[in-house]
């Protein structure tokens, strides 16, 4: 889940929304994730696949862990449940506790916790920051319904590229003062 948030960062109530036949289907290729306007905040739909590096695991998930979670351990029948995410007591996971999973898992990582939508943040404020000529495509990969959310993440990196320079300045400053003995 974590992965896949850091290559499709999704609103959380997509991200939980997601059922196997209807959002996301299985191709000869990989998957592909579809979600209609209706279905999405923006009202604007979704389709895309699936990163390559990713299938493998997607694939692992589905035909291993994912059984194990419904049959609770083969301790039971699975039940019927076309939800992607399975909880561990084989219902679809619940919306809620999705946020605190990422957490706990995100901190036992990488010594800090990350939260859902920081990976939609940090998907808009990479791009503005790496591509800037590309900003305008941060609307159109979150999914804002007006450029304004968008246009705050580049500016947000245009402001942390001047910080940068601005350090940089100051470092040589000081670096050439050391030189000299002052």
């Amino acid at each position: 889940m974590i992965a896949f948030l850091a290559s499709r960062p999704l609103r959380l109530s997509n991200l939980a929304a997601i059922m196997l036949g209807r959002h996301l289907l299985r191709q000869s290729q990989g998957y592909r994730l579809i979600f209609g306007a209706e279905e999405v905040k923006g009202r604007r739909p979704i389709d895309t696949t699936i990163p390559a590096s990713l299938v493998a695991e997607f694939d692992r998930y589905l035909e291993h862990y994912r059984p194990i979670l419904l049959t609770r351990g083969d301790r039971q029948s699975p039940p019927a449940c076309s939800a992607l995410w399975v909880s561990d007591v084989a219902t679809a996971l619940d919306p809620g506790s999705i946020p605190n999973r990422i957490k706990k898992h995100t901190k036992a990582a990488f010594g800090k916790h990350l939260w859902p939508h920081l990976f939609r943040d940090c998907a808009a404020t990479t791009i503005a920051t790496d591509d800037p000529k590309h900003a305008g495509s941060i609307m159109d990969i979150l999914g804002h319904s007006t450029p304004a959310t968008s246009e705050t993440h580049y500016n947000q990196a245009r402001t942390l590229d001047a910080s940068r320079r601005y350090q940089k300045v100051i470092d040589d400053l000081l670096r050439d003062l050391g030189a000299e003995g002052i």
